[in-house]
């Protein structure tokens, strides 16, 4: 038996907070949005001090990540660590009490025993996780430490000319494509 089946109902999208980027995040954010990194930070996050960036959430959807979008991710391809560890976070696996808490927000752990989430997490190969995702001030988020492999290319060289995301030919990948509806409006002023 699967210990963890995501259901894509987004109920770990909702809720304040939690959520955070550090600049290389940032940047792979914005690669994907087609846009600055300092306008990505503009319309998206709340600049936390030391190239931490932390993801705003919308009142007026409801409270959800902002990048929430029809359901889906609208960042997938370039998700932060948080998002992309899930459920297997610290507090989850450490105690029953921490996993039947995450059980009770998220369908998709279903009815597994605390030990049949654990052994699914065993058979993952990843570390343990930290105690907290958020980043600190000069340590990248996405580190071999987390599972989660080494920080992706943050990029072409800004000196060089940029090249079309992936499916720009095609209007987009659907993450690209979902995105966009993001760019129609300034989410900052939407809260």
């Amino acid at each position: 038996m699967t210990a963890f089946v995501c259901q894509r109902c987004g109920s770990c999208c909702h809720g304040a907070g939690g959520v955070y980027l550090d600049r290389a995040g940032l940047e792979r954010v914005a690669a994907l949005l087609a846009l600055s990194p300092e306008e990505t930070a503009r319309r998206f996050t709340r600049d936390e001090g030391g190239g931490i960036y932390a993801v705003l959430n919308s009142p007026a959807r409801g409270g959800p990540c902002l990048f929430w979008e029809g359901g889906l991710c609208a960042i997938h391809e370039a998700k932060p660590p948080i998002c992309a560890a899930w459920p297997y976070f610290w507090a989850v696996l450490a105690s029953e009490e921490g996993f039947r808490e995450a059980q009770s927000a998220c369908p998709g752990l279903g009815r597994a025993s605390y030990a049949a989430f654990k052994d699914s997490f065993a058979r993952t190969g990843r570390p343990f996780p930290p105690r907290s995702f958020r980043p600190r001030a000069g340590v990248a988020a996405t580190s071999p430490s987390l599972g989660l492999g080494p920080a992706p290319d943050p990029g072409p060289d800004p000196g060089r000319a940029a090249v079309a995301p992936t499916g720009a030919r095609d209007g987009g990948t659907k993450a690209e494509k979902s995105a966009k509806k993001l760019l129609t409006g300034d989410a900052k002023e939407a809260n």
